[in-house]
């Protein structure tokens, strides 16, 4: 019946909204013009009759919390916003999308160090190769300079395979063997094979030797192909211990990448860092064009450090003042330096002050070094040991120095004419050095300052290098005064051809000027007799209309007259 249809239809609609007063309430509010409510729309796969808790854009919550409005509707509490439209301008809204953004992310200290030192880290492929030959050590030296020849002297460990037996062959292989290598067979076997057999000891000692040859070289090969596997080896873990030294410390990386790029804020740089960050720095000064002065005093640099330092003097071309006082540097470094400041030109100031560049060394440690020098050369004593002398003749004593480096600086002098102030005190120069300096400064005369005070030099080395130095101090004083009495002379040469030609220009204008004027003079009086002429002929042609009008009048005036003549007789008549 019509009750029951009415009870299933009840119990089979959708369940209805619980706060039936919500579209009332909505018309309420949308009738206000100060409120906006933005209700998130349902999702389309909701059920029909599903309720879900309203939600809403959070574009307009950050509009009003931007705006700074204190005015707060009741219904927020409930997730609905209202603000007042006149109050969202460009700038709230703008404030608003910032505060919607997500969160940068945050570069790390060894991220942005990574993007400041590209140009660090690219240049170093190219430049990294430039001090590959700096990490051998002296025993790799040694071994590297010994040559083919003395590879072959060394004893072969696996047995050599003996000569052929001649008289162990066949008639026919006898035969054979003796057509191939041109000899001639006579029929006597033992005479045959004896005569063969002095033929194969020769082809069997010229097989050794090839076979020593060829053992020695591939000896020699793989000692060197060790050899580059450790340099790879020691030249990847320094450039890995120079990239975490330069990436750990943020100033050293903005120096670097400022030296790299040529972009160093001043010209002088007093910089304080080990021996790691020394290397990094000297790798960048390589191509380095701004940067002058560089003050690396104090800073217990060691010898490798030191060595590259050195080396980076070959290409750079703007440095012209080194400090690297009270440092630890050694032989080895000034061997470097030397061989740098040979092609070096901007260098002018460089101070070695208190460092070792003269170690001692005991008297074994003399002897073993030049046993096995002579070693190689072969060069014994009587008893097989060699005596204990140094390079200059004098016996080593427990108080002997390592002078190859200052011997090796002290040849430098005559290669180099930019350096002009070398500070090598307290270094430990012995006697010895002090000769070795004095040689090398003879032919220099540029070299004017240079402190050897605090050292072991003599008292004739002292004053003989002082008498060098102030020789080079009046010739540079004789060539400052030739050269300013150059200079005074070609300044007035030049003044001289300078007034010459502005007596020359001013000649030359003035000629010009009057032929202007001459030129200009004649081209006026041709023009005035031009027009004259151009004004006779007007005249005359003037005065000849007139006579040719005057004559056509006068013909006119006589022929008028005598048809009038003729007219009175005919009355006449």
């Amino acid at each position: 019946d019509t009750t029951t249809r009415a009870r299933v239809a009840r119990r089979d609609r959708p369940p209805q909204p619980r706060h039936r007063t919500l579209p009332a309430r909505r018309k309420q509010l949308s009738d206000r013009s100060w409120c906006s409510i933005m209700p998130r729309p349902r999702p389309a796969t909701a059920p029909p009759g599903a309720r879900r808790p309203q939600t809403f854009s959070p574009l307009p919550q950050a509009l009003y919390a931007a705006s700074g409005s204190t005015r707060i509707h009741p219904a927020l509490s409930k997730g609905v916003s209202y603000m007042n439209p006149r109050m969202i301008t460009a700038e709230v809204k703008a404030a608003a999308l910032e505060k919607l953004k997500p969160p940068a992310k945050r570069i790390s200290a060894k991220a942005e160090a990574s993007q400041l030192l590209q140009p660090w880290l690219k240049s170093m492929a190219l430049i990294n190769n430039k001090f590959e030959d700096l990490e051998d050590d002296e025993d790799d030296l040694n071994n590297r300079n010994r040559t083919l020849s003395q590879d072959e002297d060394e004893q072969d460990d696996g047995e050599a395979p003996p000569p052929d037996r001649a008289d162990q062959l066949s008639p026919q292989d006898l035969i054979d063997m003796m057509e191939t290598r041109g000899l001639k067979y006579r029929g006597f076997f033992t005479d045959d094979a004896a005569k063969l057999q002095v033929v194969l000891d020769e082809e069997h000692k010229v097989k050794m030797v090839e076979r020593k040859k060829q053992l020695a070289a591939e000896r020699f090969a793989q000692r060197q192909h060790a050899g580059l596997q450790r340099k790879r080896m020691v030249m990847d873990k320094l450039l890995h211990e120079e990239i975490d030294e330069v990436t750990s410390d943020r100033k050293l990386t903005v120096w670097i990448s400022a030296v790299t790029t040529d972009t160093t804020p001043v010209a002088t740089v007093r910089a304080e860092i080990n021996s790691i960050g020394a290397r990094a720095l000297a790798k960048a000064l390589w191509t380095n064009a701004t940067l002058v002065n560089l003050d690396l005093c104090r800073n217990g640099l060691n010898e490798t450090a030191g060595m590259y330092l050195a080396r980076m003097l070959r290409n750079n071309k703007t440095l012209v003042k080194l400090e690297l006082n009270q440092n630890q540097l050694g032989p080895r470094t000034c061997k470097i330096l030397a061989d740098s400041l040979k092609v070096n030109t901007t260098l002018q100031f460089l101070s070695l002050e208190s460092n070792p560049l003269c170690p001692l060394i005991d008297a074994d440690a003399v002897a073993a070094t030049i046993r096995a020098s002579r070693a190689m050369s072969g060069r014994f004593d009587g008893d097989g040991v060699t005596s204990a002398h140094d390079g200059h003749g004098v016996r080593a004593s427990v108080e002997s120095h390592e002078t190859g480096g200052i011997e090796a600086i002290a040849t430098m002098f005559a290669h180099n004419f930019s350096l002009t102030s070398l500070n090598l005190w307290g270094t430990g120069l012995d006697a010895i050095a002090g000769r070795a300096l004095l040689e090398g400064m003879r032919p220099n005369l540029t070299l004017m300052f240079m402190e050897i005070g605090g050292n072991n030099l003599g008292r004739n080395e002292n004053r003989d290098v002082m008498d060098q130095l102030g020789r080079n101090q009046k010739e540079h004083l004789r060539r400052k005064n030739a050269q300013r009495r150059q200079d005074e002379l070609e300044k007035r040469k030049k003044a001289d051809a300078e007034e010459k030609q502005s007596r020359e220009r001013l000649d030359r204008e003035t000629k010009e000027w009057l032929d202007s004027r001459i030129a200009e003079r004649k081209q006026a009086r041709e023009d005035e007799k031009a027009a004259k002429e151009a004004e006779d002929m007007a005249a005359c042609a003037e005065r000849e209309r007139k006579e040719s009008d005057r004559q056509a009048k006068k013909k006119h005036a006589e022929e008028s007259k005598g048809k009038k003549k003729k007219k009175g007789k005919k009355k006449k008549g």
